[in-house]
């Protein structure tokens, strides 16, 4: 009796055994599509092979490291819970490679050091040579020229434009906005005036900055190129003036290097996807998708597309160099994005065809509707528009990384959110704790401003019930946390360090509280701004303020901004009529030779700091010397003193 029991239970698990037992391999540079591909030795050779195969739950398809494909990868079927279809590697050496380029011969002289070549597929827009992204050749090489006239929503002029040169045909890159970058074709030039095919979404002014790209009148360096699309050719002056046959140039033609529709229960692993022509990675309506330890690179437009998919887990992924937006989630819930590093994303140089995508893009991450999603440990460095924005409610935003945003457009944030109206619940519920940012200075280059307006934790036009807590924000532009037309945000715990305003509120829509923080301030220019202020409220803003510690070492005067006055602490405490209780200002002088730190532990394990012979002042006044520890997501400001052990 027992044992037929243990044989029915055999035969009733058995599918469940079975389903991770088959793998087969793929492999571009020793494989044949007539093969088994069940072992090593039988291995598949083709990316058409790999798409037209359904594979069962548990089934593992596995690339080789090292070799690499042209084209899409497909996923064909779905897993099921404990039984995922998986996509990743074997054998050793770097990640197998899908490439959406393909390789450019054929080079003839045209002129001088510039060479041309047949581009014989798709939609070319982007060119390496050797792995390395080449410029686009652009006017002016470097910054903008300015509207210096504008005559209508699709025609302006600029003195800085050459007379001589017909540039129609040519791409204009407009900022037309502090967060507004647009893309047009010219459509018609007349000496210094020129017309676009369309008009942006902000009006063009003077004084706005734009670049033009793509003409062949613009090749006039080493490292850059042109592309007629008309004649289907590529001209190019390599960065050592030589016959490009001597390279691996090649041009991105191809999008979706990874595509999966309607899929459930896949895992993705271990593969890099590289020089997309548009999107990189590409999912939609696809539940439990596990995206993990993707290398995806010089994407022109995004690296990582995802939409309508729930309790995805997206980690360990490296996007470097999208255009457009690194990382975009669209209706995406109860998902974990995790441990990923962001980097590159929409930097100015890099912009060619298809400059920034939208006029409002250029973020590292944008999770634009879903809910409940956790965005943790991620490290994000050189955006050219915000770091991490979200609409979503529920959200945790948690012990991240963040450095150097709004490096082509600003006013925005490392970390941003906002509603279009009150009524919408955004963002309403979310968390944005234990996270470092670093260096949200905005740029004014561009739209004809004497300040730029880079803010760390942003929250724009009618947010609520956020909570913004235990956060580390040094060295922005506008503002350490700006509350605009905010409710029901509550401002805790957070060290603040370096900005123009440390805590800046404009607009009231409801009580928001500031408390418990550290608010240190200097007493320098920050660019053309006058002197910097630890809190500003502007507009009717009446927010409470308890409990925080402020410091500037300089200067006790004017420090604090109520509407349109500025005061010193006691007048300030005074005048905001009881609504900063409990709050300390310190004005103890640095004496000569001492100087403000920053210390901070972005990393997931507890750091000690090495002070080595010198000996710091704590904010408290006492002494700390030797060395000092901190927990992880977190920092202290010490003062570097003289004195030596």
């Amino acid at each position: 009796m027992k044992k037929s029991i243990y044989f029915a239970l055999l035969l009733l698990l058995l599918p469940t055994f079975l389903a991770a037992q088959t793998s087969y391999y793929v492999s571009s540079s020793g494989g044949n599509d007539l093969n088994t591909g069940r072992s090593i030795d039988q291995a598949w050779r083709s990316l058409e092979k790999v798409n037209s195969f359904k594979p069962a739950p548990g089934d593992k398809i596995l690339f080789k490291r090292g070799d690499w494909w042209e084209g899409t990868l497909t996923v064909g079927a779905s897993g099921t819970s404990g039984n995922p279809v998986v996509y990743g590697a074997y054998g050793v050496g770097e990640k197998p490679r899908i490439l959406g380029s393909k390789r450019i011969e054929g080079w003839t002289l045209h002129s001088g050091k510039i060479y041309k070549a047949k581009v014989y597929t798709g939609d070319f827009n982007q060119l390496f040579i050797n792995g390395e992204r080449i410029q686009l050749a652009r006017y002016p090489k470097k910054g903008y020229c300015d509207v210096t006239t504008s005559h209508s929503t699709t025609k302006f002029a600029s003195t800085g434009l050459k007379g001589d040169i017909n540039y129609t045909g040519a791409t204009a890159v407009i900022r037309t906005n502090a967060w507004g970058m647009a893309t047009k074709i010219v459509t018609a030039s007349s000496s210094n005036t020129i017309t676009v095919n369309s008009a942006p979404q902000y009006t063009i002014t003077v004084g706005d900055g734009f670049f033009l790209n793509n003409k062949l009148e613009f090749l006039t360096a080493p490292g850059e190129y042109y592309y007629d699309s008309a004649a289907k050719t590529v001209y190019l002056w390599t960065p050592n003036g030589d016959n490009p046959e001597n390279y691996r140039v090649r041009g991105s033609v191809l999008s979706n290097l990874l595509y999966l529709y309607g899929k459930q229960y896949v895992t993705i692993e271990n593969i890099e996807l590289s020089q997309s022509s548009g999107v990189a990675a590409f999912a939609d309506y696809c539940n439990y998708l596990t995206l993990d330890k993707l290398d995806i690179l010089n994407a022109d437009s995004k690296g990582i597309f995802i939409n309508h998919d729930k309790f995805g887990t997206y980690q360990n992924i490296k996007i470097d160099g999208a255009n457009h937006i690194a990382f975009h989630a669209q209706y995406t819930s109860y998902s974990n994005i995790t441990d990923n590093t962001i980097t590159n994303t929409a930097m100015f140089e890099n912009l060619g065809l298809t400059g920034m995508g939208g006029e409002q893009d250029g973020r590292a991450f944008t999770n634009s509707a879903g809910t409940d999603n956790i965005i943790r440990y991620n490290r994000i460095e050189n955006v050219g528009y915000s770091g991490i924005s979200w609409r979503t409610p529920n959200t945790i935003i948690d012990k991240n990384f963040i450095k150097n945003v709004c490096m082509v457009k600003d006013d925005g944030g490392a970390i941003y959110t906002f509603s279009p109206t009150a009524a919408e619940i955004g963002s309403a519920g979310s968390k944005v704790t234990n996270n470092i940012v670093l260096y949200s200075r905005g740029t004014s280059e561009g739209i004809g401003s004497i300040f730029s307006t880079g803010y760390g934790i942003y929250m724009d036009n009618n947010v609520h019930d956020v909570v913004i807590e235990n956060n580390t924000v040094a060295f922005s532009g506008q503002g350490a946390i700006h509350l605009h037309q905010n409710k029901n945000i509550l401002v805790t715990g957070n060290t603040l360090f370096d900005a123009r305003f440390l805590v800046y509120a404009d607009q009231e829509n409801g009580d928001c509280t500031v408390s418990n923080n550290i608010m240190y301030g200097f007493d320098r220019d920050f660019e053309n701004y006058s002197t910097v202020k630890l809190v500003g409220e502007r507009n009717g803003a009446t927010h409470i303020y308890k409990n925080n510690k402020y410091y500037n070492p300089l200067r006790s005067e004017g420090l604090f901004r109520c509407q349109e006055n500025y005061y010193d602490f006691v007048k300030w405490q005074s005048t905001v009529a009881g609504r900063d209780a409990g709050s300390t200002f310190v004005n103890t002088p640095l004496k000569t030779g001492e100087k403000e730190e920053l210390f901070y532990n972005d990393t997931k394990e507890t750091k000690t700091f090495e002070l080595g012979i010198a000996v710091y002042r704590a904010l408290d006044g006492t002494n700390v010397s030797g060395k000092i520890s901190l927990e992880p997501f977190t920092s202290r400001i010490l003062i570097k003193t003289t004195q030596t052990n």
